[in-house]
């Protein structure tokens, strides 16, 4: 028992031993995880310190501007190459100062603002001088006259190639302060704008001395209703060519000018980039976020477009007006003026495409080619009003003799990129010539209307077969149809019957067949026997045949002009005429009355041996 009670003593030693170690290690637990939780918050601040260090060396870093900059953005010299570079190295460092990628939540730091306040400094007094240097070169420059002589305008590529170095400096105006910007472009289009007035009005002032006053015209159009006389006195095609000619120098002249302008204010102004905000300075130091309006591809162009229409038209707000008195004059000169103003323009909307110029040609295009309508619409209504001549022979209708020379007028737009213009015109007025010749055909007292049809017609026709107009084939075609009608008739009407009572003796003849007479029992019929046919033939000798178309031809001649030039061709169908009653006459004698050796007293080679004879003695 006593060993059992030391054993128990002995295990409750151990008991209190081992509690008094479990004690201590759960105090050394207890103590290494304070150790270890104060480690983590220690290497926590150190990161955390380490990570503010950074973000301010950033901000310093990136907000710093060095004294030389300083120096430059407070009083900067534009006067030399050298002071230029520095210049725009200040600004550019201004620039990226102000547009620093800085965490907003840093924005606030009073460090901060007050940078953002000096740089807010740097940038007016950079501004300022800018724009008092740009301000003076545009005034300066904008008193330049250049040498004006004749018709000729100067190209300002040295202004240009002078003001180019100032092209960053401008482009630094337009992000930082567009207020600045604003102004330096309109005192540039005031100023370069009086200069383009003066050089525009030069050259247009040169070329209406050079085209001069050629003649005041007494009605304001050339119509082909007048008389011949009226028609061709009006203007040489020297004096024609000498205003297309001048025209088209003015236009060269104008080309490079425009683009050259045009193209520098795209470059200088930035006009081809627009402005992300309405805000007069784009910088990240004010923290809020910039509203930025999202434009589509389409509506970007447009505006873009319309940026630098707006400062063209300005640059050169008398063009239009001083090339509309250019034309004007032409046009009081010339009333055909249309065909080749319209050509020509077309010629330079195509060479100056997509630029100011173009537009504004373009606009000059549209008036000129509602001129042309309106001139051709004279035209037409002129043939309606024209009142055939009262002298013996009608001839050749006005409108009919004055086309050759309209169209040789015509010819220069008919043979350009615009003769769609002219051919639908064509059509029409061709239509009215053929409808009104048979019109005033019936007007004249003493021509036959028929003369008067198969002359024009035969004239309209003959011209348009010399013209080739592929789109007046049709009108061709009719009019050769409507001449071949006339002659028709006419010969039918005023040649007749030469041997009239031979035809109405055989008209007995066919009555008797029709009643049901054989042909070679004709001859058995007292009316109609033999020798009733050889009186009747006797009262057609040669002599005789010969004295009836003499006195024909006299009334051909008579009623035919000499600028118809037809009398040989009726003459001609005349003859064909006479020989085709005459073998028609022949067949019958040989049918009704076979082997009676009865002819007429004249032969076909007399027939053609008459119509010779008094053609040539006339």
């Amino acid at each position: 028992m006593k060993n059992l009670n030391e054993a128990i003593e002995e295990t409750e030693r151990l008991e209190m031993l081992l509690d008094s170690y479990d004690e201590i290690l759960c105090h050394v637990k207890e103590t290494m995880e304070k150790m270890e939780k104060k480690n983590s918050m220690i290497s926590i601040a150190n990161r955390n310190n380490q990570l503010l260090l950074e973000e301010l060396e950033k901000i310093v870093t990136r907000l710093n501007l060095s004294h030389k900059h300083q120096k430059t953005l407070e009083d900067a010299d534009f006067t030399n190459p050298a002071g230029m570079k520095d210049a725009i190295e200040a600004g550019n460092a201004l620039k990226d100062a102000m547009n620093s990628n800085i965490d907003k939540a840093l924005l606030q730091m009073s460090a901060v603002q007050e940078q953002k306040r000096r740089f807010e400094k740097y940038k007016e007094m950079f501004a300022r001088s800018i724009s008092r240097q740009l301000n003076n070169l545009f005034i300066h420059y904008g008193n330049y006259k250049g040498k004006l002589e004749g018709i000729s305008m100067p190209v300002h590529s040295n202004i240009h190639s002078d003001l180019s170095s100032y092209m960053e400096l401008m482009h630094w105006l337009k992000v930082m302060d567009q207020k600045s910007y604003r102004q330096l472009k309109n005192v540039y289009t005031d100023s370069f704008g009086k200069l383009y007035e003066t050089n525009v009005r030069s050259l247009i002032e040169s070329a209406r001395d050079k085209i001069g006053v050629t003649q005041t015209l007494t009605s304001p159009v050339s119509l082909l209703g007048q008389d011949k006389d009226a028609w061709t006195l009006e203007i040489s095609d020297t004096n024609r060519k000498k205003y297309d000619t001048i025209l088209d120098q003015v236009l060269t002249q104008l080309e490079p000018v425009c683009l050259q302008e045009q193209m520098f204010c795209v470059k200088f102004f930035q006009l081809d980039v627009l402005s992300p905000s309405s805000k007069n300075t784009l910088t990240t130091l004010d923290g809020a976020e910039v509203q930025v309006e999202v434009l589509s591809p389409r509506l970007v162009e447009k505006q873009i477009n319309e940026d630098v229409r707006n400062m063209m038209t300005n640059l050169f707000s008398c063009l239009k007006s001083e090339l509309d008195s250019l034309i004007d004059h032409i046009k009081r000169q010339d009333s055909f003026y249309c065909m080749y103003v319209l050509v020509r323009l077309n010629d330079h909307v195509m060479s100056a495409k997509s630029t100011f110029l173009s537009n504004t040609i373009g606009s000059l295009l549209i008036e000129v080619k509602r001129s042309l309508d309106q001139f051709m619409q004279n035209q037409i209504e002129s043939i309606a009003d024209y009142k055939p001549p009262r002298r013996a022979k009608c001839g050749i209708l006005a409108y009919v003799l004055n086309l050759e020379e309209f169209a040789t007028h015509a010819d220069c737009l008919l043979k350009s990129d615009r003769r769609a213009d002219l051919e639908k015109w064509y059509t029409r007025l061709l239509d009215k010539m053929i409808e009104y010749i048979a019109v005033h055909s019936n007007e004249h007292n003493k021509t036959p209307s028929q003369v008067i049809k198969m002359e024009n017609y035969h004239h309209l026709y003959s011209l348009l077969s010399q013209l080739k107009i592929s789109v007046l084939d049709s009108q061709r075609k009719e009019a050769k149809q409507k001449y071949n009608d006339a002659l028709q008739v006419y010969v039918t009407l005023y040649f007749g019957r030469p041997l009239e009572k031979l035809n109405t003796f055989f008209e007995g003849v066919q009555a008797r067949v029709a009643s049901g007479v054989k042909m070679s029992e004709v001859s058995y019929q007292l009316a109609f026997n033999k020798q009733e046919l050889r009186k009747v033939i006797q009262q057609y000798p040669g002599s005789t045949v010969k004295k009836g178309l003499e006195a024909l031809y006299k009334k051909v001649e008579k009623h035919l002009s000499e600028e118809g030039n037809l009398l040989q061709v009726v003459w001609r169908a005349m003859q064909e005429e006479f020989i085709r009653q005459y073998k028609m006459l022949e067949d019958l004698i040989q049918q009704c009355y076979p082997g009676s050796l009865i002819n007429l007293e004249f032969t076909i080679e007399d027939i053609l041996r008459f119509f010779s004879d008094i053609a040539r003695s006339h």
